[in-house]
């Protein structure tokens, strides 16, 4: 009787395991059979694909950048090299580029340059 018992629960004891493992190799889901998210850098980076000109130098002429001549432009409030004339998101971080003077965007790619 003991070992009739003992081979069913050995027999239930393994159908769990083939169960367990078949679902561990196969995923149970069709979230795991595809890529992972991508975070928001890599969605930016992949928005702005061969967009890199926004990511300047440090010796950049920032008065340069300032193409429709309103005084202003948008710079990376995390990354200060990321500078563009137009909103946009920072290809560096994926954060939304904020609006600033051209004096305050030289000041803060002079200070991050510095601190590099």
């Amino acid at each position: 009787m003991k070992t009739k018992m003992l081979l069913n629960y050995c027999f239930q004891f393994s159908v769990v395991l083939i169960i367990a493992s078949f679902i561990g190799l196969t995923g149970c889901s069709k979230e795991n059979s595809t890529k992972a998210p991508e975070n928001q850098t890599q969605q930016a980076e992949k928005k702005d694909a061969g967009d890199l000109s926004i990511v300047r130098d440090k010796n950049v002429n920032v008065d340069s950048l300032d193409q429709d001549k309103d005084g202003y432009l948008y710079q990376c409030g995390m990354d200060y090299d990321v500078i563009s004339d137009k909103p946009g998101t920072c290809l560096k971080c994926g954060m939304q580029l904020k609006k600033v003077s051209v004096a305050d965007a030289k000041k803060n790619l002079d200070a991050y340059s510095n601190n590099e």
